[in-house]
C-alpha cells in the first residue's frame, strides 16, 4: 500500500478549505510521519520533496514521485 501527502497544486489556501490552518510543506512533513507510523510501504510525493522526506524518515521502504518517465517513453 503506498501512501499519499498533498497534491503539489495544493495552496495554504487549499487546505483552509478543507479545515487545516496550515502550509502545505508543512501538512506534507505530518502525513509522511503518519505513513511512517503507520506501517506503509511507501509514500507518493514531489520530486521536490522525495529527497527531504528521505532523510527525514529514512525508514520509508519507497518515495515515489509521480509523473516521472525515462526519455524517450510514451
Amino acid at each position: 500500500m503506498i501512501g499519499v501527502t498533498v497534491a503539489t497544486s495544493m495552496e495554504r489556501e487549499d487546505l483552509a478549505g478543507i479545515g487545516l490552518d496550515i502550509e502545505p510543506q508543512e501538512q506534507v512533513l505530518r502525513l509522511t510521519a503518519l505513513v511512517e507510523k503507520s506501517g506503509i510501504d511507501g509514500l507518493m510525493c514531489s520530486a521536490l520533496e522525495a529527497s527531504v522526506l528521505k532523510v527525514a524518515h529514512p525508514s520509508l521502504q519507497l518515495v515515489t514521485p509521480p509523473g516521472i518517465r525515462p526519455a524517450g517513453s510514451a
